[in-house]
């Protein structure tokens, strides 16, 4: 309802979600205190990998043409391979055959803060069972401002994305093609190789967007191919494959000659067999992936060495749905080899999943999980040895890491009521060999020096808890508040980055104010972040701060084809650091106050 800078950004509205950011230009999704490469992002039905291990790495996924995203918390790698550990977004867009020939929408953002635009036009021409798609994007922001006329030198950014899709959509069989192209440019603020860096150095009063050293170019393509066969009326046969290439470069002090660059090239394959019956479901999969990373030759340095990734999973599934009790039940196995000129390691490992729904009485329900997880350590972690200049430190990998382990138990009660919904949402699990990354104390080339390890294990526990009120007295009210909370205990230290809990309160009017203007809502919320003291020795803690924001939604005219959608987000222009935030140990604040306008056509 009140419009943000990203899609990552929208995604942290969620309880248990939040956004780990270097400005506003690159934000990566954090699900209950497990970011990287532990959350799976899934854009339909495709695995997206790319350098999602660094921490200054976008996904390269923007909501262009994107319809629903579905988050799964914790451990979901039954259905969804080894590294989903601590999560999974599941992306859809809007590709489908319709019964309009044309649809599609076009629409333009402007916010205060940066300066930024961000203009989206997809459309979608549908005949008889064919579909085409196309559809592109741009965005271009300034330096962020913190305060009055004081502003966070190279944090701007631009980002070109472009998508085209054809597709045959019949009775029995169905498939889609889809290639989507992003090229960003994006600045690294908080850069310096200064080993003791004074905050007031990547400050500025004069708010500028042209390039500026350190930068980073990443430029991806995704080709992206879903079929699916209708062998009878109970079985389902599900294919999706495709093609990734992500060409990743920093410049630090040089135009022409890289500081670090990287080819990303992926092939994953899908293949899986449904068979239903009047009250269950068997799933039968197959999983693979090739994965390549070679370095620039051109680049000054080198972070991982040139390498291999190939996966194999098998996964079968049952569901029983009953009149009030769903239950399924699911077995996984995975094989993964790793290899570079130096290294070569076949590692192995299963899953089980155990999730049961109960529905005592109507709109009251009970879901309880108990689901593990098994991540194979990343190149990254293990091949590591080299500056990483987007973070400023020098990382050195392990090759004798072992697997993480997971098992977590996920309760949930929900009674959901015409004037009045909650929900508790309580969890706990355990990890065993959880890898991490930690300060050595030491300096290579002015840069601190981290190496990953791992400790034996680590517990992890929170809840997600939400109510909503909607008398009956004043139907155009709701009132929309929830309440995360997450921790983290080692058998050695404290575990770092742990998002601070988070209170979200929504007061939405709906008063449909009919006319030439239509006034769908108006959305007042505040956001309040409380402290975060559990931290490890080189990391600091943070302080609670609170958020107003302010929205409003109207539509034009009778067809209501447009659509104004008018925001302020930070509305008192509060001074605060996100604890997630990759600019907090340079002292650097999040965003001040900003205005934003978006106008949407559609069609």
């Amino acid at each position: 309802e009140i419009p943000h800078t990203n899609l990552m950004q929208s995604l942290a509205e969620i309880p248990g979600v939040y956004t780990s950011n270097t400005g506003p230009g690159i934000s990566k999704p954090v699900i209950r205190g497990l970011q990287g490469n532990r959350i799976l992002t899934l854009f339909n039905g495709y695995k997206l990998e790319g350098q999602q291990w660094g921490g200054d790495h976008g996904l390269g996924i923007t909501e262009l043409g994107v319809q629903t995203i579905g988050v799964v918390k914790g451990p979901a790698a039954l259905l969804y391979g080894a590294d989903a550990l601590g999560g999974v977004l599941l992306i859809q867009d809007n590709f489908k055959l319709t019964d309009r020939p044309l649809s599609g929408a076009i629409s333009s953002q402007l916010e205060t803060n940066t300066m930024g635009t961000t203009t989206n036009a997809h459309v979608n021409y549908s005949f008889k069972n064919w579909a085409v798609q196309l559809g592109g994007r741009f965005t271009s922001h300034a330096d962020y401002k913190v305060s009055k006329d004081v502003y966070v030198q190279n944090s701007r950014f631009q980002e070109y994305n472009a998508k085209a899709g054809v597709g045959y959509f019949g009775s029995k069989f169905s498939s889609k093609l889809q290639v989507l192209l992003t090229n960003n440019q994006i600045g690294l603020p908080g850069h310096t190789h200064d080993a003791n860096p004074n905050p007031n150095s990547f400050l500025t009063d004069k708010q500028a967007r042209n390039k500026l050293l350190p930068v980073q170019y990443n430029q991806q393509l995704f080709t992206i191919w879903n079929s699916t066969w209708k062998l009878t009326k109970k079985d389902e046969l599900v294919l999706t494959t495709g093609f990734t290439r992500q060409n990743l470069l920093e410049h630090d002090h040089k135009h022409t000659i890289p500081s670090l660059g990287m080819v990303t090239q992926n092939v994953p394959l899908q293949l899986m067999y449904n068979h239903a019956q009047k009250r269950a479901l068997l799933t039968i999969g197959l999983q693979g992936m090739w994965n390549q990373i070679k370095n620039n030759e051109l680049a000054e340095e080198t972070l991982i060495p040139d390498a291999q990734q190939k996966d194999l999973g098998l996964v079968a599934k049952m569901q029983w749905d009953r009149s009030r009790w769903k239950t399924e039940f699911g077995l996984r196995g995975d094989l993964r080899n790793m290899s570079s000129l130096q290294f070569s390691k076949t590692y192995v490992g299963g899953n089980i999943g155990w999730n049961n729904t109960i529905n005592f009485v109507k709109k009251r329900t009970l879901k309880i999980g108990l689901n593990s997880g098994f991540r194979i350590p990343h190149l990254s972690e293990l091949l590591a040895n080299g500056a990483h200049h987007g973070t400023f430190r020098y990382e050195i990998g392990k090759l004798d890491l072992k697997p993480e382990k997971a098992l977590q138990l996920d309760l949930s009660y929900d009674r959901l009521g015409n004037h009045f919904s909650f929900i508790i949402n309580p969890y706990v699990g355990v990890m065993k060999d959880f890898i991490y990354v930690d300060p050595t104390g030491e300096f290579i080339d002015i840069m601190p020096v981290y190496q990953y390890d791992q400790v034996d294990w680590a517990l992890q526990y929170g809840g997600d808890f939400g109510i909503h009120l909607h008398p009956h007295f004043a139907h155009f009210l709701h009132l929309e508040s929830t309440f995360s909370y997450l921790n983290y205990s080692t058998t050695t230290e404290s575990f770092s980055l742990i998002p601070a809990p988070r209170w979200s309160t929504t007061f939405k009017v709906e008063p449909h104010w009919k006319g030439w203007i239509t006034v769908e809502n108006f959305n007042l919320q505040f956001v309040y972040a409380l402290p975060q003291k559990n931290v490890v020795v080189a990391e600091t803690p943070s302080v609670d701060y609170g958020i107003l924001n302010f929205g409003m939604n109207t539509s034009l005219g009778k067809t209501e084809q447009w659509n104004i959608q008018l925001a302020v987000r930070n509305i008192t222009n509060t001074q605060y650091i996100d604890h997630l935030s990759r600019l907090k140990p340079l002292g650097l604040n999040n965003q001040g106050r900003n205005f934003i306008i978006k106008l949407i056509y559609t069609l």
